[in-house]
Protein backbone atom coordinates (compact mmCIF):
# COMPACT_ATOMS: atom_id res chain seq x y z
CA UNK A 1 0.00 0.00 0.00
CA UNK A 2 1.19 3.80 -0.79
CA UNK A 3 -1.05 5.05 2.00
CA UNK A 4 -0.05 4.35 5.15
CA UNK A 5 -2.01 6.69 6.82
CA UNK A 6 -5.35 4.48 5.56
CA UNK A 7 -3.90 1.73 6.25
CA UNK A 8 -1.33 1.10 8.87
CA UNK A 9 -1.92 -2.25 9.56
CA UNK A 10 -0.71 -3.24 5.99
CA UNK A 11 2.16 -1.14 5.66
CA UNK A 12 3.67 -1.34 9.50
CA UNK A 13 3.48 -4.37 11.70
CA UNK A 14 1.50 -5.11 14.45
CA UNK A 15 3.67 -4.29 16.86
CA UNK A 16 3.32 -0.79 16.38
CA UNK A 17 0.28 1.13 17.28
CA UNK A 18 -1.63 2.63 14.03
CA UNK A 19 -0.42 6.31 13.64
CA UNK A 20 -3.46 8.00 14.45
Amino acid sequence: MSIPMVFPVATAPPLLPPPV
